[in-house]
């Protein structure tokens, strides 16, 4: 979900819950889709790695659920198309995994008509500036967080969406803690969801740059994927209690662990100069 629509989930929530805002920069989007269509949790663990392109973990499922039924129910309420909010999945720049991104109307016609701009622009052209399409959607956010806040005082449906999501992420928070706190490998820059907002919903970010030897890193997740790859990577390597595995890079993919083979040691080999970022799933 975009951090303006967050934010605007998390203003009307004041009283309630408190709800973080996060996700990244607005984007153009408009299919609404349903959560868990493409991606699916496995009905029990196996002795072998799973390697997905797509996967979600149950609270991750049960967080966009909750999300879609509050965005459907203010859809139904507020007073303008424009403020309505829709989903779709997109691959961002520097990377090849699907993002769910949420927009509202304005949004996505503010972006679209400051890209025709600036193509005019690029082409020498008289344009009007990119800018300003962005203030005047800036603008329209801060009325529709204010109608979203008086519609979830008004409206219990609407009210009852909201407290459920933000009890939700409450318990996604706290997981974050927990995985904070068994102190992961600090060789390379390492962030968690409990100090920062990551995308792809992630509990934890390490950005790695390979020099002479291999990286190692204790698995605080047993999912987790290797992306904005820059440079080759050699060998990936599990190494856990009473398992060990290679693991064959694949742009875009999920690997996941059976739980009972916890603690787990990643080691990836690489040409030196190479830099990636590792994020791992609750």
């Amino acid at each position: 979900m975009s951090s303006g629509t967050r934010q605007a989930i998390a203003i009307a929530c004041l009283g309630l819950l408190s709800l973080g805002a996060r996700g990244q920069d607005a984007g153009a989007g408009t299919d609404n889709e349903r959560p868990g269509q493409s991606a699916q949790v496995p009905a029990g663990e196996t002795e072998e790695v799973i390697v997905r392109g797509q996967s979600r973990a149950k609270l991750r499922f049960e967080i966009e659920r909750a999300e879609l039924a509050v965005m459907e129910r203010f859809n139904e309420l507020n007073s303008k198309n424009e403020y309505d909010i829709h989903c779709r999945r997109e691959i961002l720049t520097g990377s090849n995994i699907p993002r769910r991104v949420c927009r509202a109307n304005f949004w996505r016609e503010a972006e679209a008509t400051a890209g025709r701009e600036t193509a005019i622009a690029f082409q020498g052209g008289a344009a009007f500036d990119a800018k300003q399409f962005q203030s005047q959607a800036l603008y329209k956010h801060e009325l529709m967080s204010d109608e979203m806040r008086q519609l979830v005082a008004q409206d219990s449906k609407l009210r009852r969406a909201v407290s459920h999501l933000g009890e939700l992420q409450l318990q996604a928070g706290g997981a974050a803690a927990r995985a904070a706190a068994r102190k992961p490998d600090t060789s390379a820059r390492v962030v968690t969801s409990a100090e920062a907002a990551l995308p792809y919903d992630a509990a934890l970010r390490a950005d790695v740059l390979i020099q002479r030897e291999p990286w190692s890193h204790e698995l605080t997740q047993q999912v987790f994927t290797i992306a904005e790859l820059d440079g080759e990577i050699g060998r990936i390597e599990v190494e856990c209690s009473e398992h060990s595995t290679r693991l064959d890079y694949q742009p875009g993919a999920e690997w996941n662990l059976p739980a009972d083979w916890a603690p787990c040691t990643l080691q990836v080999d690489a040409r030196p100069g190479t830099t990636f970022a590792l994020y791992e799933f609750e």
